[in-house]
C-alpha cells in the first residue's frame, strides 16, 4: 500500500493473525462436537446391541435409520 506507515501494517497484520486463529478454533470446537456426537451415536447403539448376537436386530435396525446419519 503507498503511503501506509509500519504501524498500521502491524495493526493489519496482527487483525489478520486473530482472525486466522479465531477461525482455527472455531473449526476446531466444531470438529470436536461432530465427533462427540459420532461417538455418542455409537456408544448408544453398542449398548443396544445384544453382545451375543452378530447381526442386528428390528430395534437395533430401525434406531440406525432413526439417527439419519448427521455428517
Amino acid at each position: 500500500m503507498v503511503g501506509a506507515t509500519p504501524q498500521f501494517l502491524d495493526l493489519m497484520t496482527g487483525s489478520v493473525l486473530v482472525a486466522l486463529w479465531a477461525g482455527l478454533g472455531l473449526a476446531a470446537c466444531l470438529w470436536l462436537a461432530l465427533l462427540g456426537g459420532l461417538l455418542r451415536d455409537a456408544a448408544v447403539l453398542c449398548l443396544r446391541r445384544p453382545h451375543h448376537s452378530a447381526g442386528f436386530s428390528a430395534a437395533d435396525l430401525q434406531f440406525l435409520r432413526s439417527l439419519h446419519i448427521r455428517l
